[in-house]
């Protein structure tokens, strides 16, 4: 039986879709289509070292956006709990703010470590590193 769950998990991981729902900052839910090349920084309050890379990511968007749709996704936060965060740490985020607050993006890609940044290609994720990861120029 335990077999047949995790096989029916992983054939529903395959499948999941080629897009991913978040909210942004004023709470509305946005989908982002898997098939656009995607770097998304995913991070939590409590997690170490986010803070720096935030600040760094900010810097890094005018070029990665070249090449990427990037978001900071706040995991296990609403909105509202990630823009406190930030007020509170003085983060000036120039990148897309958005809010997974059940950690879906969690589930979908089995992470083990935050902060972590995902690249999604053709739908595809390509790419999982812990902090803050800085794709080589083309």
């Amino acid at each position: 039986m335990r077999a047949l769950i995790s096989f029916v998990f992983i054939l529903l991981a395959a499948c999941g879709g080629s897009s991913l729902t978040f909210y942004d900052e004023t709470g509305r839910k946005v989908e982002l289509k898997s098939d656009e090349p995607l770097l998304l920084y995913v991070w939590s309050g409590s997690c170490v070292g986010h803070a720096e890379d935030l600040k760094k990511l900010s810097r890094l968007y005018p070029e990665l956006s070249k090449r990427y749709r990037v978001y900071a996704v706040a995991l296990f936060m609403t909105p509202e709990d990630a823009l406190a965060y930030l007020k509170k740490e003085k983060i000036r985020l120039s990148v897309p703010l958005l809010a997974d607050p059940k950690g879906l993006l969690e589930e979908r890609y089995d992470l083990v470590f935050l902060p972590a940044t995902l690249v999604i290609k053709d739908g595809k994720l390509v790419a999982v590193t812990p902090r803050l990861y800085e794709p080589k120029s083309r």
